[in-house]
């Protein structure tokens, strides 16, 4: 962070100009935004900022705070002005309401801003000064993150101008929103999450067809997993994730890293579709179009690689019409009943009115927000599942295809040689059959080992190999592990006075309230402990969310009122105990389950009908 004076002492007239002109302007802005009174999710300064153009960069901030400034005509967070070589200034007037010291947090989310200076000035003309942006040092940011965040502070009745200064040879676009102090770090982590999310299902997918395309040696893999790569490149730095972890301090790359890996993705995307879809051979007028846009995309690497300010808007227009084509041939491919092809319309359809909305908003014909700048991200997710599934389905009737030519040439052969005789063949049938019911049983004992047959839940052997497995898991993510054991209540008493049949109906009653509260999520698992004891694996669960889930499991039960005669509720109840852990390596998952186990001997003891919360080991 940087913060310094602006002027000398020996330019006190030029204070004086900027303290009238700024008392002047504050008489037009009715008092500003009370920093006080900001809504929890932060308050869109879209429409809110006065515009100042500065088409020659020559501005200093005495030029600026007596420039033309006009409204600003958003109608979202973000100010556009597309690919444009001028410096734009931005004002808004903020104020403290209040009787004690208000910090804010001003979140600029677009990381493809090359020069972003943040002033908030006061009336004597002081000003406090912040400078960002991509092209200067990481380290100089005053919030850690890919994207720009400035704190905001003023004193008890203090009223000051935020200015920003932006400039940039990317598409310059200011999304802008004021943030309360103690919320801003929420909402940045639950952004981060979100990032995280989706660059681990790009990194998964790749992988997995990267592992195919070395077994197979099939080159579609082979450019679908370039074109996951180049996209997941171009986000990274398009969402600040890469100049958060990967390149902090390399500005050449960070302007680039957008349309480079794009345009790298655009030839990879039109290769996999001409041999997915067999353009040369189905539609030889349209893939002469698809060969004409990747030599276009081929000359613009170089280009944008050397002269990105001039080369950068005809990308834009050019990833648009690859998008527009690609989705051209997967309608004809519909239209020819190519079965790889209604994968490629869906895919396609998403990512090209994602990509339609990026470039709109980058050349700033639309608005900024969720749409039209997460759009890109969401639709390439989209687009990477839905084609990971043409792959597959493309692999899975190769395969098909293959099995069935053996098959046409295994009869050609029997037909031709005779050398099969008719007890043979019947011989071979009942051997396939066998064969057949033999693999069928086994998968029905793998299945009846892994079940109990009373209630149909995990068996406890099942149970201990799930536990083992989500504890390594957790261990390695560093993620909390949550486990619960449930004892259904006086249930001797109950077996005594309604009989074992009763009592196994009021087992199967237990495991329903069970499997209908826990399972549903992945890694989640409900299984029988053994006799009237059941137990469930919550991966990611805190100690909250176990103690949430365990009331929710006992009120369930309550809620059915299944009569227990020997109870003094008059129905069943059931005691729970709870741990949550974050697993180390000295410490093993049989320890987690004793840790439960002793919390739900505290539920009893304290009176049964109960959760007990175990605390963490």
């Amino acid at each position: 962070m940087k913060k310094r004076c602006w002027g000398g002492r020996h330019q006190v007239w030029r204070w004086c100009v900027v303290g009238v002109l700024w008392l002047l302007s504050g008489v037009a802005w009715a008092g500003g935004i009370d920093l006080q009174a900001l809504p929890a999710d932060g308050l869109a300064l879209g429409p809110h900022w006065e515009l100042l153009q500065d088409a020659d960069r020559k501005l200093d901030l005495d030029g600026a705070v007596r420039g033309d400034w006009q409204p600003s005509t958003a109608s979202g967070e973000a100010v556009s002005f597309g690919y444009t070589g001028v410096a734009v200034w931005l004002r808004l007037p903020l104020r403290n309401g209040g009787s004690q010291p208000v910090q804010a947090m001003l979140d600029i989310s677009y990381p493809l801003l090359q020069y972003l200076d943040v002033m908030l000035l006061a009336p004597d003309g002081t000003a406090v000064r912040h400078e960002t942006g991509y092209q200067r040092a990481f380290a100089q940011r005053p919030w850690p993150g890919g994207n720009f965040s400035v704190p905001v502070t003023l004193a008890p009745g203090e009223t000051r101008t935020l200015m920003l200064r932006v400039a940039s040879a990317n598409s310059l676009i200011v999304p802008a929103r004021l943030w309360r102090a103690d919320a801003f770090p929420r909402f940045d982590q639950r952004r981060l999450a979100v990032q995280m999310l989706y660059f681990g299902l790009a990194l998964a997918v790749g992988l997995y067809n990267l592992v195919i395309f070395l077994l197979l040696r099939d080159a579609s893999f082979g450019w679908y997993v370039l074109f996951a790569g180049s996209i997941a490149a171009a986000l990274a730095c398009f969402t600040g994730i890469g100049s958060n972890f990967l390149w902090p301090d390399a500005p050449y790359w960070q302007q680039r890293g957008v349309n480079v890996p794009g345009s790298v993705a655009a030839i990879a995307l039109m290769m996999f579709s001409r041999r997915m879809l067999r353009t040369p051979q189905t539609m030889p007028r349209l893939d002469l179009g698809l060969r004409a846009l990747i030599a276009l995309n081929v000359l613009l690497i170089p280009l944008l690689m050397g002269w990105f300010a001039q080369t950068a808007p005809f990308w834009a227009v050019c990833s648009a019409t690859t998008a527009a084509l690609l989705l051209a041939c997967g309608i004809t491919g519909t239209l020819q009943r190519q079965r790889s092809a209604y994968f490629f319309v869906v895919a396609f359809s998403v990512l090209l009115v994602a990509v339609l909305l990026g470039h709109m908003r980058n050349l700033g014909v639309l608005p900024s927000n969720l749409i039209t700048s997460a759009g890109t991200q969401a639709g390439s997710a989209v687009d990477l599942l839905l084609l990971s599934l043409a792959l597959a389905d493309r692999y899975a009737r190769m395969r098909a295809d293959k099995e069935q030519a053996q098959a046409r040439a295994l009869q050609a052969e029997q037909a031709r040689v005779q050398a099969l005789t008719d007890s043979e063949r019947v011989l071979e049938a009942r051997v396939l059959e066998r064969t057949a019911a033999l693999e069928a049983a086994n998968r029905q004992l793998e299945l009846m080992s892994q079940t109990d047959g009373l209630t149909g839940l995990a068996n406890r052997r099942h149970f201990d190999a799930v536990l083992a497995a989500e504890w390594a898991r957790a261990q390695r993510a560093g993620q909390p592990l949550g486990l619960g054991l449930l004892d259904a209540d006086l249930f001797k008493a109950y077996n005594d006075r309604m009989g074992h049949v009763a009592g196994d109906d009021c087992l199967r009653q237990i495991a329903a309230v069970l499997a209908e509260t826990v399972g549903r999520r992945s890694g989640e698992l409900v299984a029988r402990y053994g006799g009237e004891e059941f137990a469930f694996i919550v991966p990611g669960a805190g100690a909250a969310q176990m103690l949430a889930l365990g009331e929710r499991i006992v009120a369930a039960l309550r809620a059915r009122a299944l009569p227990h005669p020997a109870s003094p509720t008059g129905h069943v109840t059931a005691s729970i105990g709870l741990a949550a852990e974050v697993p180390v390596a000295d410490r093993h998952p049989e320890l987690l389950v004793q840790t439960a186990d002793e919390a739900l001997y505290a539920a009893k003891a304290a009176g049964r009908d109960r959760v007990w919360l175990a605390h963490e080991g």
